[in-house]
């Protein structure tokens, strides 16, 4: 996709009384305009970003993109959702000061990918290069490069911080950053993610999606995550890899334990043969109850329908109609041209995803490994939630694991497990001890 990006902003400070900002903190709102080598209009992208006043004797603060995922999903989780200055009040109001942002050490920028937002081709501009991981990764690579000329930022701490397959995205980011405009990122924010698409595709052959949601099964039924773990690692694991190989006693006697670690039926383990996928487990562990997706610990009665409901998760699904209210009085607050567009918080666009890379399955692992070593001072703090069953956290400990890195590469790659699920960050106890977490670790 030959683009090249220019700057559109407009610039509207934080004096909006109606918005709970300190007094030293400017916000702004723009857009990203992409033309093609001719000059015409490709589209553009929409953003807010956040700058704060450095104190006295402070260095230069950090910039920190932040993305959310989907594929589909604006950014406005994290924006509003605990990671941004402003929140969605837990009280009477429409937003709150968020006391536990990012912001306390670096400057925000929430910037949304083509097709959510306000970000849009242009009229007559197909939309299909741009749903897909290398024409993502492509657009909101330049898009950064214009964004550090037009703001000056080059001498700034630069952070990328995605959430689920925003893990996915910013590592494509960061490494097409540092190949393509030797750019060199500074720090990597994981946040409810994985590195291998495959860990989450659940199929009777693929035994992953089984395996790395098993501890977050069992935290679930109040048992010892990590006693779960070792459980997995030398029974579980070594039973399904032996597939239709296992003998009847051992598959017997493998279900009574699952049963005990899951308090799940044995007689329904033995149909799945052993392999609880998350949408059996999530109608199974509550009787009459379905549990959430994102966040195991919200339930709601179980609408009774044959079969699972694969698209019912009470933690996620009322959540897009209270993100999209409170986005359009933000902006409305925020002032300047309205836009004319609705606001997209989930778009259709995963459905048309291409998620693959060079004609393989998703996986960038070996793209995190290789910056690690090419980059010696990037550093990488992954976050999962306990009760996350959309990305289970011991997926991305497999996928930590498995990079295959020295003592020394080890020491820059950290992974923290926060109470809550996917969207842990939105828990006030939980994203005030990750901030204190991410600080201490990019400050090292």
């Amino acid at each position: 996709m030959m683009i090249r990006f220019l700057l559109f902003t407009f610039l509207i400070t934080s004096l909006v009384a109606e918005l709970p900002l300190p007094l030293d903190v400017k916000v702004e709102k723009g857009y990203l305009t992409l033309e093609n080598k001719e000059g015409k209009e490709e589209g553009k992208l929409f953003y807010v970003a956040y700058f704060q006043e450095p104190r006295k004797g402070e260095a230069e603060r950090p910039l920190t993109f932040c993305f959310n995922g989907g594929p589909g999903a604006a950014t406005v989780f994290f924006h509003l959702g605990g990671i941004g200055p402003i929140k969605i009040s837990e009280g009477p109001g429409q937003l709150e000061k968020n006391p536990s942002s990012l912001l306390r050490f670096s400057d925000l920028v929430f910037i949304d990918a083509m097709a959510t937002g306000f970000s849009r081709t242009a009229a007559g501009v197909d939309l299909a290069p741009y749903l897909s991981f290398e024409g993502d990764m492509e657009s909101l690579s330049q898009g950064i490069t214009v964004f550090l000329n037009r703001y000056k930022k080059w001498s700034s701490p630069l952070y990328l911080a995605g959430a689920s397959y925003g893990t996915i995205r910013i590592i494509g980011i960061a490494a097409h950053l540092f190949e393509h405009y030797h750019i060199g990122i500074d720090g990597l924010l994981l946040i409810s993610g994985l590195l291998d698409f495959e860990n989450v595709s659940v199929d009777a052959s693929n035994d992953f999606p089984y395996l790395f949601s098993f501890p977050t099964y069992a935290i679930l039924a109040k048992k010892n995550g990590a006693e779960a773990e070792a459980f997995l690692e030398k029974k579980y694991q070594p039973a399904l890899f032996l597939g239709d190989a296992l003998p009847e006693s051992a598959v017997q006697t493998l279900a009574q334990e699952l049963s005990e670690w899951t308090t799940l039926p044995k007689e329904e383990i033995l149909k799945m043969r052993l392999r609880i996928s998350p949408y059996a487990f999530r109608e199974l562990f509550t009787k009459g109850e379905v549990l959430g997706r994102f966040d195991a610990s919200v339930t709601q009665p179980s609408p009774g329908d044959v079969g699972y409901n694969l698209h019912l998760d009470p933690s996620f699904i009322p959540l897009l109609a209270l993100f999209h209210q409170k986005m359009n009085y933000f902006l409305k607050e925020l002032g300047g041209e309205q836009e004319k567009e609705s606001y997209v918080v989930l778009s259709d666009s995963a459905q048309k995803w291409k998620f693959l890379l060079r004609d393989h399955s998703l996986n960038v692992a070996p793209m995190l490994r290789r910056l690690l070593y090419n980059n010696p001072k990037l550093k990488v703090f992954a976050a999962s939630g306990l009760y996350d069953l959309a990305t289970p956290y011991y997926g991305m400990k497999y996928g930590i694991r498995h990079l295959l890195l020295d003592e020394a590469t080890q020491k820059r790659v950290k992974l923290n497990l926060y109470e809550g699920g996917h969207m842990f960050y939105g828990k006030p106890s939980s994203v005030e001890a990750l901030v204190k977490d991410v600080k201490s670790f990019f400050d090292k």
